[in-house]
Parts: structure tokens; sequence; C-alpha cells
């Protein structure tokens, strides 16, 4: 059963359906951009929030990215922003494992080093059979605030089509 709040969230997406396939080809890709970026920063600033804090520089190594595919395909209206960590702090972020206690699971190959930001996400094994708990500090920010973007993201393309409609 659906909440009354779901209710209008669906509305407002038909309607949004509906003024798009009115409006044909002539919707700017950049506007599809810009909604998508918008409805982005809202799991973007929650998981910088639940972040772990000890030294700061987990909080600023989650960054928002822009998928490239989808700039090359000149008729895909549509943006997609990846949420994940900062590719520019893996000196920080990458810790070598020593070699007496680095070891195999379950047939994966043994890596040298340990990347810290996706050990806290989502835990590791340190014993055998002995593991930290998972943190999912970024899975939890973007469920968290999947209604609230969406949201943000319709509102964002209806005013944008409003302002295209009443130009026209």
């Amino acid at each position: 059963m659906a909440n009354p709040t779901n209710s209008l969230y669906i509305s407002g997406v038909r309607e949004l359906e509906r003024q798009l396939h009115g409006l044909g080809k002539n919707f700017p890709k950049a506007k599809v951009r810009q909604a998508a970026n918008k409805g982005a920063n809202l799991p973007l600033k929650q998981a910088r929030k639940n972040a772990p804090k000890e030294t700061g520089q987990l909080k600023k190594g989650i960054v928002k990215v822009e998928e490239k595919a989808w700039k090359r395909r000149k008729k895909l209206k549509k943006a997609v922003f990846q949420i994940y960590f900062d590719e520019a702090k893996n000196g920080i972020f990458q810790r070598p494992i020593d070699p007496s206690v680095q070891g195999s699971r379950g047939g994966q190959t043994r890596i040298p080093h340990a990347y810290y930001p996706v050990s806290l996400e989502y835990g590791f094994h340190y014993d055998h059979g002995k593991r930290t708990r998972p943190q999912y500090f970024i899975k939890d920010a973007i469920q968290t605030t999947q209604n609230e973007a969406v949201k943000t993201m319709v509102d964002h393309m209806l005013d944008s089509i409003n302002k295209i409609v009443s130009t026209t």
C-alpha cells in the first residue's frame, strides 16, 4: 500500500513525463544534466556527513562524478552521476598490507594494498573468520535521500519545462 507522500511523488513524475513528451526533441540536454546534478548533491552531502572522521580526508575524498558515456552519445537524453572516492587521494587511501598477514580469501588474488574507504564502507576480514562491521555511509546516504533527490530533480525539470513553454 502506497503512503500519501509516494502518491504525490508519482503524480509529479507522470506530469513530467507528459510534458516531456509534449515538447518532443525541443528539450535541451543541459537541463537534464542540471536536474541530475542537483539531485546528486543531496546524497553527496549526506554521505560526507555520515563518513567516519579520523583525519577528515575521507569526507573530502567523497566526490560526485558525471559518467562520460552519456556525453559521447548526442541523442541520449539522460545524465548519470556517481558518488565514489576521489582517485586523486589514492596516496592517502591506499596502504600496503604486511606480506606475512596478507592472504587469499576464496580464491581471490593476493592484493598488496588495502583501500581504506572501501574497507570502512563494506568491512574487512582481519583474522580467521573475524570481520569488522560495515558502516555503509554511502549506501545509507543514497537510500535515505532517494525520494528527496527524485523530488528535487522532478521539480527542477518541471521548472525548466515551464520556462521553455513560457518563452515560446
